[in-house]
């Protein structure tokens, strides 16, 4: 329920500040389990994802944030639960394929913290583990310029546009190589959905990779409002 509420709230600022384009909402999956993978550039991004997925979301938190007052509040308001990042935390994987497999949707953002110069950062292998043992099906997402919410000017000038590019679902299985390969295949997707210079790490295999060109994360020319 706070979850809910905080996200609507969220969706309510973004709408008064932003202007907010979401690509690819059909690809939503309306019930079963899930995992959304989002790069991540914003403090804003994960109740603004939340809102945009429209589907009660945990979401896997560095245990750092738990430890400090605000940030420790902000995770565990939206169901968050800590995660060790570098190492396996057995205890952090059985939590994420218990939500999975009661149906629920984790949200992860695979490069395991916030990206400061908005390209993406190379991606932590957990996600293609917790993707394998589940099965659940993926659901890349690129996320654009929510690194400027509530900066000013933009909040009052209403000039700064969010862009929620959503692929389509896909499922890893051990045909796709190690958990490195498999772990590149999903943020190669996630990049597709992202522009050129924000491709970071992965600017070079995208290019050089058919994977990559959409395929499995196909983007729709049709923009919708989120009101």
């Amino acid at each position: 329920m706070m979850q809910s509420f905080l996200a609507a709230f969220t969706g309510l600022i973004a709408n008064l500040t932003l202007r907010i384009e979401i690509r690819g909402a059909e690809n939503i999956p309306k019930d079963g389990a899930l995992i959304v993978a989002a790069n991540h550039i914003g403090w804003v991004d994960p109740p603004l994802l939340r809102w945009v997925i429209g589907r009660h979301m945990r979401y896997m938190a560095k245990i750092e944030l738990f430890k400090w007052t605000i940030s420790g509040l902000a995770v565990r308001l939206f169901d968050a639960f800590p995660v060790r990042r570098g190492e396996r935390d057995r205890i952090a994987l059985r939590q994420a394929l218990r939500l999975l497999k009661s149906g629920e949707v984790l949200g992860m953002f695979p490069e395991g913290t916030r990206s400061r110069n908005l390209r993406l950062a190379r991606g932590h292998s957990g996600i293609a583990l917790i993707a394998l043992r589940s099965r659940a099906p993926i659901l890349p997402v690129g996320i654009i310029g929510t690194n400027r919410m509530l900066k000013w000017p933009d909040m009052i000038l209403r000039n700064r546009r969010v862009t929620f590019n959503i692929g389509e679902p896909f499922v890893l299985s051990r045909d796709d190589g190690s958990y490195e390969e498999m772990t590149r295949s999903v943020m190669l997707k996630v990049a597709a959905l992202l522009p050129k210079d924000m491709r970071g790490y992965y600017a070079d295999d995208h290019e050089q990779s058919h994977d990559g060109r959409l395929s499995g994360a196909r983007v729709v020319t049709e923009a919708v409002t989120k009101s």
